[in-house]
């Protein structure tokens, strides 16, 4: 069973008279999108190692991007939580 945390929708969209309500990607997509902004610099930083095929670099890359998104999902949790 998967457990991640996907934040839920990153778009909901309410239903009305032309579709039912639409959900989209989620926030964990959305936030790794954004993330992979970065993958310029990541990249650039991976392949200084030498040794690194460019296929196992986009595998890093969507890896770091989906930890980023990870990570920033479990912080908005703690804030929230924090919250009186």
């Amino acid at each position: 069973m998967n457990n991640i945390n996907d934040g839920g929708p990153a778009f909901p969209c309410e239903a009305n008279n032309y579709h039912e309500s639409l959900t989209g990607m989620t926030l964990r997509q959305w936030y790794a999108g954004m993330a992979i902004l970065a993958s310029p610099v990541w990249m650039r930083d991976i392949e200084s190692t030498n040794g690194i095929t460019a296929e196992k670099v986009k595998e890093l890359v969507a890896a770091l991007a989906h930890s980023q998104a990870d990570a920033m999902l479990a912080h908005e949790a703690k804030e929230l939580e924090a919250q009186p």
